[in-house]
C-alpha cells in the first residue's frame, strides 16, 4: 500500500535551512549600511586639476573624495564614501607644493602616506587644509609646513570644525598673520574635535599687530574638544602688538587633556608662553617647561595637573591631584632627532638628559603602551613627557668648554670633544647614545649605534669628535678592517660621510671641522647606513553588511548542504 502524504507533513530540514538563509539575508539587507569606500592613490606631485591627463594629483583626489563622483576624466577613482586616499611610492619623501590655494574636505576620508611620508607645503601663500563640520577625517604620516593664512582669523596651517585625527606627523613653520589671529599651526573650533598621536608642532607662528580680541595658539587654539597623545610642542610662538595675546603654544577656551607630552621652549609676547586656558585643561604625565613669557612664563589660568612636571608656576593656578613636580627643571635636551619616524620625517623630540626628575616619575595606571617615537611603555615606571626611556639608551652633557681641551662624555656614550673654537663656553652639549641600527634591519658594516649630539640653541661652534665602539658593537658589524670605518651625519634627510682618522688601537675614528650636530653613526666595509624606516600604517576598511550577510549566506549554505547530504543517506 502506498503511503499517503499528509498535507500538514512538516517541511524538511533542507527547506527550513532555505527560509532561515532569506530571513536573515532580508534583515540584514534591510539596515542601513554606508557606500562601499574608495581607495585613491596620488600618482603625481603636481597641483592641478587637468582632467584625463593619466595624473591623480592629491587636489583630484580629494575633489573625487568630496563629491561622491569622478570630476577628473578618469585620472582618480570615483569617490564613494569614507574614502581612502594614499599616495604611490613614486610620491613618497616628495613635496607637494600647493599653487592654488588651501584643499578643503567637505567629506570623511583617510589622507594617509606609508613611510617615509610626504610633505604638503602651502608655499607660503595659503592654509593647507580645513575641515568643515561634521566631516570625520584622519591624515597620518604628513608633514605639514610653510601654510600661511592672511585672510582669515583661523589657522596657518590647519582649520578643523569637524572630527580630525592627525598621526605620526610634523606640522612645522605655519603663519597665522592676521587682526586677532588665532592657530599658527591649528584652530580646533567649538564643533571641532581634534585628537593629535606621535606627532611635533614646532616653529608655528601667530602674528597679531592690533585689535582689541584674542590672538594667540602659537601651535594650537582650540575651542572645541582636544586630546593630545605622546606629542611635542617647541618652538613655537606668538608675537603682538596689543595686550591680547595668548599661549605661546596651546590657547584654549574648550576642553583638553594631554597624556604624555611634551611642552617647551615656547614663546608669548604676553600671557603664557606655554599654555593659556580659559576653559578645561587636565594633563598627565606631561612636562611643561622652559617656555617664555613677560606674564606667566610657562601657563596662563587654572591647570589640572596628575602626575606631571611644571617648570614654573607663576601665572598659573594649579589644581594639584598628586604625582606632580612643581617648580623643577625637567633637564631636556633640545628638539632633535631621537629615534621614531624616517630620516625624511624624523619624530622631533626632546629627549631627558642624564639625572632628569621626570624619568621614572610618571603614573603607570594614566602611561599610553608607546612613547612617540613608538617604543614600548613603560620601561619600569612610566616616564613623564613624549619620551619613554628605553633599556640601552645613554645620556650625557658638559657645560664648560676650553678650547683645544678634550672632554670624554660617560663611559656608556663612548663619544669625546674638543672644541676648536666655541661662542659660549658655558653652552652645554649633550649626547644621547642608542644601541640602534640606522635603519631597523641591518646592513653589512653598520654598528648598531646612533648618536644623537646638541648643543644649546644659538650656539656655534668648531668641533673635533671621537667616536668610539666596544669590541661587542664591533663584532656585531661584521666589520673585518676598522681602517674601513666612517663617521655619517644626518644632514637633511642623507646621511652624509665625513672624512675620517681611524685609531683600531683605541677602537673610535675622529673627524674634524665639525660645526653642525644631531645624529651621528658609523659604518665600515666601504658601505653607508640604511635609511631609518616607519612602520606601514594602513587603514582597514571594516566589512560592510552586505559582506558580512554574503559570508553569512554562504556559510548557512554550506551547513545546508552538509545535512542535505546527511539527509539523503
Amino acid at each position: 500500500m502506498k503511503k499517503v502524504i499528509s498535507a500538514t507533513h512538516q517541511p524538511s530540514f533542507f527547506s527550513k535551512t532555505i527560509w532561515i538563509i532569506l530571513l536573515v539575508l532580508g534583515l540584514v539587507l534591510s539596515f542601513p549600511h554606508s557606500t562601499q569606500a574608495a581607495s585613491l592613490t596620488v600618482n603625481s606631485t603636481a597641483d592641478t586639476t587637468t582632467a584625463s591627463d593619466g595624473q591623480c594629483t592629491l587636489r583630484e583626489a580629494i575633489a573625487n573624495a568630496n563629491s561622491d563622483s569622478d570630476t577628473t576624466g578618469g585620472d582618480c577613482v570615483t569617490g564613494s564614501g569614507t574614502d581612502t586616499i594614499s599616495f604611490d611610492p613614486s610620491v613618497l619623501e616628495q613635496t607637494i607644493l600647493l599653487l592654488n590655494g588651501e584643499l578643503v574636505l567637505s567629506s570623511s576620508m583617510t589622507i594617509e602616506a606609508s613611510s617615509p611620508g610626504v610633505t604638503l607645503d602651502g608655499n607660503n601663500s595659503s592654509r593647507i587644509f580645513v575641515v568643515n563640520a561634521g566631516q570625520v577625517v584622519t591624515l597620518t604620516n604628513l608633514r605639514i609646513t610653510n601654510g600661511r593664512n592672511t585672510s582669515s582669523t583661523n589657522g596657518g596651517g590647519i582649520q578643523n570644525s569637524g572630527t580630525l585625527t592627525i598621526n605620526n606627523s610634523m606640522i612645522d613653520h605655519n603663519t597665522i598673520s592676521k587682526v586677532n589671529a588665532l592657530g599658527g599651526g591649528i584652530v580646533n573650533g567649538t564643533t571641532g574635535s581634534l585628537t593629535i598621536n606621535n606627532s611635533t608642532l614646532w616653529a608655528n607662528t601667530v602674528s597679531s599687530t592690533s585689535g582689541t580680541g584674542q590672538a594667540g595658539g602659537g601651535a594650537i587654539s582650540n575651542s572645541g574638544t582636544m586630546v593630545l597623545n605622546n606629542t611635542t610642542l617647541s618652538g613655537n610662538t606668538v608675537t603682538t602688538s596689543s595686550s591680547v595675546d595668548n599661549g605661546g603654544a596651546l590657547r584654549n577656551t574648550g576642553t583638553v587633556t594631554l597624556y604624555n607630552v611634551t611642552v617647551v621652549a615656547n614663546s608669548s609676547a604676553d600671557n603664557g608662553g606655554g599654555i593659556q586656558n580659559g576653559g578645561v585643561f587636565t594633563l598627565h604625565n606631561t612636562v611643561i617647561a622652559n617656555n617664555t613669557s613677560t606674564n606667566g612664563p610657562d601657563c596662563r589660568g587654572t591647570l589640572a595637573l596628575n602626575y606631571s612636571l611644571l617648570n614654573n608656576t607663576a601665572g598659573c593656578t594649579v589644581v594639584n591631584n598628586g604625582g606632580n613636580l612643581l617648580g623643577v627643571n625637567p633637564l631636556l635636551m633640545p628638539l632633535d632627532a631621537n629615534g621614531g619616524g624616517s630620516v625624511y620625517l624624523p619624530a622631533l623630540t626632546a629627549y631627558p638628559n642624564d639625572g632628569s626628575p621626570i624619568l621614572d616619575a610618571g603614573n603607570n595606571a594614566t602611561c599610553l603602551s608607546t612613547d612617540q617615537r613608538g617604543n614600548p611603555r613603560p620601561v619600569g615606571t612610566c616616564d613623564m613627557g613624549a619620551i619613554e626611556k628605553q633599556t640601552g639608551e645613554e645620556t650625557d652633557r658638559h657645560c664648560s668648554w676650553t678650547v683645544g681641551v678634550p672632554h670624554t662624555f660617560g663611559t656608556d656614550v663612548n663619544l669625546a670633544v674638543t672644541p676648536n673654537s666655541i661662542s659660549n663656553t658655558s653652552a652645554c652639549i649633550s649626547v644621547l647614545k642608542r644601541p640602534v641600527f640606522p635603519g631597523f634591519n641591518q646592513s653589512n658594516g653598520e654598528f648598531p649605534i646612533v648618536w644623537t649630539v646638541v648643543a644649546d640653541t644659538g650656539t656655534t661652534f668648531d668641533l673635533d669628535v671621537d667616536f668610539c665602539y666596544s669590541e661587542a658593537e664591533l663584532t656585531s658589524s661584521g666589520v673585518t678592517d676598522e681602517n674601513t670605518i666612517v663617521a655619517f651625519h644626518l644632514q637633511n634627510g642623507v646621511w652624509q660621510g665625513h672624512t675620517t682618522t681611524p685609531d683600531p688601537a683605541n677602537n673610535c675614528v675622529g673627524t674634524s671641522g665639525v660645526t653642525s650636530l644631531s645624529p651621528w653613526t658609523v659604518v665600515g666595509n666601504g658601505n653607508a647606513p640604511t635609511a631609518i624606516q616607519l612602520q606601514n600604517l594602513t587603514a582597514r576598511t571594516a566589512a560592510s553588511p552586505l559582506g558580512f550577510a554574503l559570508m553569512l549566506v554562504a556559510l548557512l549554505g554550506l551547513v545546508a548542504g552538509f545535512f542535505l547530504i546527511r539527509s539523503r543517506r
